[in-house]
């Protein structure tokens, strides 16, 4: 079997990356075995897609759909007759932390405002306090 250089690792590495196909159709395509391209793959750390920039989630979205959670949970504890629910009030404590996260994040944007916003119903309100 013919040893192959970096720059053609490289440049198989590329059409990896680029998301130009599986290890069948790079090893096809580039005259190698399908383990070969593995083999690299794994020892050189390929990531598909690597050379795209990922998008930016929509952080209105992500923070309503946290929102909601939020709110879900804290009908349930409302809903609970005697001791809430424990399970209940960790996962809106996560949730909370998450919202919390997400509004740092939206307040590193470039103009250094916060775009973020986040509303809570008046049955959140005993809550609050």
């Amino acid at each position: 079997m013919k040893k192959r250089g970096e720059e053609f690792w490289a440049q198989v590495r590329r059409a990896y990356e680029n998301g130009e196909g599986s290890y069948e159709v790079l090893a096809e395509r580039f005259g190698v075995c399908r383990q070969a391209v593995g083999l690299h793959r794994k020892k050189e750390g390929w990531v598909k897609n690597a050379t795209k920039p990922q998008p930016m989630p929509d952080m209105q979205a992500v923070a309503d759909k946290l929102s909601a959670a939020a709110m879900r949970a804290l009908d349930k504890l409302g809903q609970a007759e005697g001791e809430p629910d424990v399970k209940t009030i960790r996962e809106l404590a996560a949730l909370m932390k998450e919202l919390n996260q997400l509004m740092k994040i939206s307040g590193e944007s470039e103009s250094g405002e916060a775009t973020l916003q986040v509303q809570w119903g008046e049955e959140a309100e005993p809550w609050s306090e």
